[in-house]
């Protein structure tokens, strides 16, 4: 029975993804409101969660306009990281991506030492990878694989078709380490709670369990780490924001696990500083305060 659920649903997104990947941008972009409408009544639970870290963390009595433009933007986004395949490198940069802070990459990635780019599920973050390879920097990916090993592989080759390489963030941390010894730039999602080598420190003003993957090859390398973020803008534009790179030096004097505490909760204040300025765009819906009673 599990399987034939999942062969349902790969079909269905499968058929999904072929429609909105035909018809007219502005169509399939138009489709986003309905659709986001759809999945925003039925996912109960869902809404359960982010109506839960709305009202605790943004202090909104009544999130229930916040959610559902979450839901909204979450649709328009998919159609861009899906859409972003019917474009070249140039053309994503001349008609979809305003990109900001590009000195501060530059500066962090002629030292050659690798640069591990912070970010988080604000936004379109599929199209945080493109954009960064469009730039003309050898581009990495830390991803989770899928639950289905034929969504896994649509989507490696996606980000491939685009110059993005993932690795496996269970399996091909040697892989991660030699992107970054030979200069490349390796982005790493670090705003959920997951299975992977995690402490407990703030986000956004509450304890939340937080991967130090990206602090520790950084400190292992000797990378820089240069936060980033996307957002899309009212004008339909999306805006990829490069911030300054944190300073690790600030930390020498700490031993190595305090040192990855210290970088870690300034990662974590990054971004949630950046959520802030776009609640909107940002994952609500995930459990990210789980096992803590807020």
């Amino acid at each position: 029975m599990k399987k034939l659920k999942n062969l349902f649903i790969y079909i269905l997104v499968v058929v999904i993804k072929f429609v909105l990947s035909v018809i007219p941008f502005r169509m399939a972009l138009s489709l986003s409101f309905p659709l986001s409408r759809i999945a925003y009544i039925l996912a109960k639970r869902e809404r359960r969660i982010a109506s839960e870290n709305i009202k605790r963390v943004l202090g909104l009595e009544k999130p229930s306009k916040l959610i559902k433009d979450v839901f909204y933007y979450a649709g328009l986004n998919f159609i861009y990281a899906l859409r972003q395949t019917k474009l070249g490198h140039e053309e994503i940069l001349s008609q979809w991506v305003e990109v900001k802070g590009n000195d501060t990459m530059q500066e962090a990635y002629k030292r050659g030492k690798g640069v591990v780019c912070v970010t988080g599920h604000t936004g379109c973050w599929e199209l945080v990878a493109t954009s960064i390879a469009a730039l003309g920097y050898p581009t990495h990916v830390v991803a989770r694989s899928l639950y289905d090993p034929r969504f896994n592989d649509m989507l490696i080759k996606h980000r491939l078709k685009m110059n993005v390489h993932s690795h496996d963030r269970d399996e091909d941390v040697r892989g991660m380490l030699t992107a970054l010894r030979q200069g490349g730039l390796l982005g790493i999602l670090m705003d959920q709670n997951t299975r992977v080598d995690s402490i407990v420190c703030d986000f956004m003003g509450y304890p939340a369990r937080t991967p130090t993957g990206a602090v520790t090859l950084a400190l292992k390398t000797s990378a820089a780490i240069v936060p980033l973020f996307m957002h899309l803008d009212k004008n339909g534009k999306q805006v990829l924001e490069i911030l300054p790179e944190i300073d690790k030096t600030r930390y020498d004097n700490l031993d190595k696990k305090d040192k990855v505490r210290a970088l870690t909760e300034e990662c974590n204040r990054v971004i949630g500083e950046q959520i802030k300025k776009h609640p909107e765009q940002w994952v609500w819906f995930h459990d990210r305060w789980s096992g803590f009673n807020l």
